[in-house]
Parts: C-alpha cells; structure tokens; sequence
C-alpha cells in the first residue's frame, strides 16, 4: 500500500482527541480514546505491510522489520526523552533527580505499560504507556504472524483474528471488574489493551483480499457514521467508567474501522477528500512528534493556566518541536531507513511498497 494522505488525516484526529483529554478542554472527556484510534490504525498499517513482504518473498526479514521500526520510533522518543532529562529538574525543582532519570529508563525500555499498570510509573512521561503496548506489538506479532500464514489461509487467519478480537476485549472487561484497582489494570496494559491491535489487523488481512471497493454512498454514509459515534464517545465516556471499557473502547475501534476502509479504498467520499485535506494529513504526519511532546509540556502548565492556554499555546509549542524533530533527526533516520529498503529487492526485481506508518 503505497502513501494514503487520508490515513494521516486519521492520525491528526487521533492526536487531536488526546490533546484535547489532556489540555482538560470542555466536551473532551473521552478524548483518551484516541490512542485506540492509533492502535488500530497501528494493527492495520503494520500487518499490511507484513502480508505484503510475504506475497512479495514469501517470508519475512523479522531482523530487519525491527531495525525499521527502531528508526522510525526510537529517534524522536529519545530526543524528547533527553530534552525531558535536562528541563525536568529546572520544572520540578522538588523532585530528585534520579526520578527523573528512572522515568526516563522506563520510557526508553518500553516498560511505561506494566510500570503504569502497577506503579503509577512514570510520573511525567506517562504517556509513553501508549509506546510500550505499541512496541511488544511490534516484537511479538511479526513471528506469530509468520507462524499463523504457514498454518492457516487467509480466511481461517481472518477467523482466529475475529476471536482474538473478543478474547482480548473480554479479558480487558474482565480486569477492568477485578477491585478498586480495575481501571489502572485494565487500562494500561499490553495483555489489556490488545483488541485494537487485533482488530486493526483483521482489517488488513480483510482488505488484503478486497477486490472492488464499496459503492460511493455507502462509504460516505459508513464513514460519517463513524467520525459521529467517535466524537459521541469522545464527548462522553470518562476515563475511570466501567462504560468506557465495555462500550467505549470497542465503539471507537469498530468506527476507525469504518474510517480506515474510506481512507483506503474509496477515492472521491466526502470524509475521505476531508481527511486527505493538506492540513490534517500534516498534522497527522506530525501527530507522533506531538504525542511524544505534548504531555510534559502540558503537565507543566496544568496548575498554572486555563485550559485554553493548555490546548493553544501548549499544542503549538508541542507542534513546533514536532516539526523540529521530524525534519531532523526523523529525517536522517528515514533516509537511512530507504536505503535499507532501497537494497531489499525480492525475487522479481520489485521491492514491497511500505505502508505509511506511525
């Protein structure tokens, strides 16, 4: 799947979701479901371009899909990361240096899920929890994939994906109900947070055998649809609500669904010209530049100022580093990131397209 600017477009409401969650703007209450749009976007994007390595070669270079995935992530998180180590003290003065070093330790290592989950770790950098599920993803699912084509076709592969999809939704209603300590359990975790991962991966194993695209009406009604009950529950579902993990979570997943399908397939829908405007799909290219920076800006400027300072004058400075990064050090990882793919070539001549890609 080559460049597709609505996509990115995705990633600018996603990102605009949590950013308004985490700036306490009003009629944002669910906001935080926006990182299960970036989860299925992330299950969609990544095994389609997995499937594609294995039409291409028939097997996959697990080695060299990790050293991507490194350059495309870890750079910008250790910028910010190193940033965050040399200000946080001038910010907080009252907490121990250390602390900080150890809350940069668990970003770094991709531990903040689990840390989270059972410690409330790290303080200022909890957002990265988001990082840590995305990144066990990114491990484990290239070899479990490789182990499910060789057993299954792809409709039985489609079938185990739809009952993961429920197992993993399950277990995460399941610990939500477990004591006083339901929400922190359920809401953190790799093991809890996998359904949209998975489902965003059934998407693409669907999508991968999709031969005509549905009728224009239809996708433009199912893609409305979806933006509508992704902005009800964005208004709607707090963060701590039993509600949100039973109907909140899965309601957003299945609508990204719809809006992914748009995105993709169906050139010319309203929501997809929308989507693939120039200023979302900018936005949304530097929407991992803006996770990576916005919350300790934000959690700076939470007991000093309103929350429209918060949501304005926070989200440009995170936009502006976001910018900074991405056409630095995200830069030189990319070119040498093509050159990686550049000396890849399958069997016939051709190289698997790479999917566009938080």
């Amino acid at each position: 799947m080559g460049y597709k600017p609505a996509v990115d477009g995705i990633r600018a409401l996603a990102v605009f979701m949590v950013v308004g969650f985490h700036s306490f703007t009003p009629g944002a209450w669910g906001g935080y479901l926006g990182v299960d749009v970036f989860f299925v976007l992330s299950g969609f994007l990544i095994t389609t371009l997995l499937l594609d390595e294995l039409e291409e070669t028939g097997n996959l270079n697990v080695g060299l899909f990790y050293l991507r995935r490194f350059l495309r992530l870890t750079p910008a998180l250790l910028l910010m990361l190193g940033a965050y180590l040399i200000l946080a003290p001038l910010a907080w003065p009252d907490i121990a240096l250390h602390t900080d070093v150890r809350d940069v330790l668990i970003s770094t290592f991709y531990l903040s899920d689990y840390a989270s989950a059972f410690w409330s770790l790290p303080r200022y950098l909890r957002h990265t929890w988001s990082l840590s599920v995305e990144q066990h993803f990114y491990v484990l699912w290239p070899l479990l994939l490789l182990v499910l084509t060789k057993r299954l076709n792809r409709s039985q592969l489609a079938t185990a994906l739809g009952a993961m999809y429920v197992v993993f939704t399950g277990w995460r209603i399941y610990c939500d109900m477990q004591g006083d300590t339901g929400y922190m359990h359920s809401y953190f975790r790799f093991d809890t947070r996998l359904s949209g991962l998975t489902i965003g991966s059934l998407m693409a194993v669907l999508m991968s055998g999709l031969r005509r695209p549905a009728k224009l009406h239809l996708a433009n009604l199912a893609a409305m649809a979806g933006l509508a009950v992704i902005a009800l529950c964005s208004a709607s579902f707090h963060l701590e609500s039993t509600a949100a993990m039973v109907v909140g979570i899965p309601a957003v997943e299945i609508s990204t669904l719809a809006l992914l399908y748009v995105a993709v397939n169906v050139e010319g829908a309203l929501v997809q010209r929308a989507l693939a405007h120039p200023l979302p799909a900018f936005i949304g290219k530097m929407s991992y530049g803006i996770y990576l920076w916005h919350y300790p800006i934000f959690a700076y400027l939470w007991d000093r100022y309103p929350w429209y300072v918060i949501l304005i004058g926070g989200g440009t400075v995170s936009l502006l580093l976001a910018i900074l990064s991405y056409y630095t050090i995200e830069r030189l990882a990319r070119q040498y990131a093509r050159t990686l793919k550049a000396s890849e070539a399958s069997p016939n001549g051709r190289r698997p397209e790479m999917a566009s890609m938080r």
